[in-house]
């Protein structure tokens, strides 16, 4: 992801994720027949982490990664159990595009 980008979601991170964790996704209806039980998933650009929650909530072994220190903190807040699940793409060397 480019610097800009990163920069935008940063400076609006808690405006952002807690904008996104207060709608349903549409496609949240269908994560339970989407992937069979316990599956390992990796969500590149988790954001808050709310589809992420889901995941782990339906039993699957998920971890997420976001280009934005601020989004994997909020994200690790709101969601407790996401705790250790989520990686920084900066700090862990990998990029997202």
């Amino acid at each position: 992801m480019d610097s800009q980008t990163v920069s935008y979601y940063s400076s609006n991170a808690i405006h952002l994720a807690t904008r996104y964790d207060g709608i349903v996704s549409s496609l949240s209806h269908h994560f339970e027949t989407s992937f069979l039980p316990n599956s390992k998933l990796l969500d590149i650009g988790c954001g808050s982490g709310r589809d992420l929650s889901i995941h782990h909530t339906l039993g699957h072994d998920c971890y997420g990664i976001d280009p934005t220190p601020e989004f994997v903190t909020l994200a690790q807040q709101a969601h407790p159990e996401l705790l250790g699940r989520i990686t920084n793409a900066a700090t862990s060397g990998t990029r997202c595009y």
